[in-house]
């Protein structure tokens, strides 16, 4: 009987025991997933960060070589209304832009970044038509701001830089970023719209400067 009542009493504190056990472990995983967002997300607009997008495009492209639509896309007179307004309502642009190029590139597929300031990324899966336009146009609706002024109308357009992966030859992500801003400073000496990278295309002599930017020549460089 002595030896049934102890073995009993284990069973029982087993229980009481594992029970607690299950409960930390449990806390700890869905902290480690609470990191993970935290880590791979960009805490103003949700949308992933740098460092989560160049992992993704490593899998895609510099593994899979899958054709990609890769697009950089900076807002236009983003910083007349950050000075102007404050920089709540340039907080309230960047989430306003951060939703529409969700909403516009989730049906193709594709995902949006913030790498940083008012420039985002945009990887489009294939490489038919021109799905950069569409999402500039869907970006360029007008928005209602509200300022220590009263509430502003401002309509969010932007200028964007394309390159065009084919799968042929291998790339990284820091190539096709450099191609991309080759050609969004295209796009912005044009005034606006979007330009197409092609292959020779250097800077434009008023950019400044000709070689990749020196948060770009790296994976995760900069802040996202």
């Amino acid at each position: 009987m002595l030896f049934i009542a102890v073995l009993l009493a284990g069973i029982l504190l087993g229980h009481l025991t594992v029970r607690p056990r299950l409960r930390t472990l449990n806390a700890l995983r869905t902290a480690l997933a609470d990191a993970r967002r935290l880590a791979d997300h960009d805490r103003l607009t949700g949308l992933l960060n740098r460092w989560a997008a160049a992992r993704l495009v490593f899998h895609t492209v510099e593994v899979g070589r899958r054709p990609t639509t890769f697009a950089l896309v900076d807002l236009d007179h983003f910083k007349t209304i950050n000075d102007g307004y404050g920089y709540q309502a340039g907080d309230q642009l960047l989430r306003i832009t951060a939703a529409r190029l969700t909403r516009a590139v989730l049906p193709r597929q594709g995902f949006a970044a913030r790498l940083g300031g008012d420039e985002f990324l945009i990887v489009l899966p294939g490489t038919d038509g021109d799905p950069i336009g569409d999402v500039l146009a869907r970006l360029a609706v007008p928005a209602v701001l509200h300022t220590g002024d009263g509430p502003i109308s401002v309509v969010p357009g932007g200028s964007a830089g394309v390159t065009v992966y084919t799968g042929a030859e291998p790339t990284t992500f820091v190539d096709l970023l450099h191609e991309a801003d080759i050609a969004l400073h295209h796009a912005k000496h044009d005034r606006g719209g979007h330009r197409l990278y092609a292959p020779g295309m250097g800077m434009p002599r008023n950019a400044g400067r000709h070689g990749p930017r020196r948060r770009d020549r790296h994976p995760g460089g900069g802040r996202a």
